[in-house]
């Protein structure tokens, strides 16, 4: 299977580590994560991109699921063992203004519940397996 794309979701005690977005006039959140260059393994990926839009260094633990969509065909991995504090970089800093705004956020858990989480399906399976 081909991957277009990498997530990472990364839980500390009870919060998870999301991205709070505001863009064409929408807000919402999404898990950290980005675009498969290529040469890069998804996991590759996944690490490079938590790096950059987080600022923090983490191991991948295991795949938490597969997406695929008319956006995207994505892995999801579980992060692990999450160090440095957290602050947006990367391409995101640059792009970073007041219609596209990025900014990654330790929620509690059973707070996702009320949140916009993109992909859907994501909210869905994060809610079933972190929230009971």
């Amino acid at each position: 299977m081909k991957f277009n794309r990498a997530a990472v979701i990364i839980i500390k005690r009870d919060k998870i580590l999301l991205m709070h977005r505001f863009k064409q006039g929408q807000e919402y959140w999404v898990i950290p994560g980005g675009t498969i260059e290529p040469g890069e393994t998804p996991e590759q990926t996944a690490i490079r991109e938590i790096k950059e839009e987080t600022n923090l260094d983490i191991e991948i633990d295991e795949i938490f699921c597969t997406l695929h969509d008319q956006f995207h065909c994505g892995v999801y991995y579980i992060g692990k063992n999450p160090d440095g504090m957290v602050k947006l970089g990367g391409p995101e800093a640059v792009r970073q203004s007041d219609e596209n705004f990025y900014s990654p956020k330790w929620v509690v858990l059973k707070d996702v519940k009320e949140l916009t989480l993109y992909p859907k399906e994501i909210k869905k399976k994060i809610i079933d397996v972190f929230c009971k």
